[in-house]
């Protein structure tokens, strides 16, 4: 029992490391959504605008109503390949961004069991040590 003991208080020591490395990539990441959605909203802005100010032969507007400007942008945004490439890179980031949260939630999770387990060990020895463990 020791020797879990002595591997569990190990663990424990490695844990806020290991956390805080964590925290280090979840900012990281949270820098890179952030410029990918800056880009992303620019290229939209762009594509939009084009969508917008185009009229027509007679200088009427191309596109009149939202619905129309909506479906035009879907068009044109799904033709636009570094609109497309940026948005694949923004949700590929948002994907890494949900993973290390898991994993963060994980580390922290393990965390508190241990500490718990560590008293659980501590409460044991004391009993042990007391004399009381063991009796009917």
């Amino acid at each position: 029992m020791k020797e879990i003991y002595i591997s569990v208080v190990k663990r424990l020591a490695e844990l806020p490391k290991l956390i805080k490395d964590k925290q280090s990539e979840n900012l990281k990441i949270d820098r890179e959504i952030n410029d990918k959605d800056y880009w992303k909203k620019k290229q939209e802005n762009a594509i939009k605008s084009e969508i917008f100010s185009e009229t027509l032969e007679n200088g009427k507007k191309a596109f009149t109503n939202e619905t129309l400007r909506n479906d035009e942008f879907l068009t044109r945004s799904e033709k636009n390949t570094e609109y497309q490439e940026t948005l694949k890179e923004f949700n590929l980031s948002q994907e890494v961004k949900k993973a290390l949260e898991v994993e963060l939630n994980c580390l922290y999770n393990e965390f508190s069991a241990i500490k718990y387990t560590i008293r659980v060990y501590e409460l044991m020895a004391d009993l042990d040590s007391n004399g009381t463990r063991g009796r009917s």
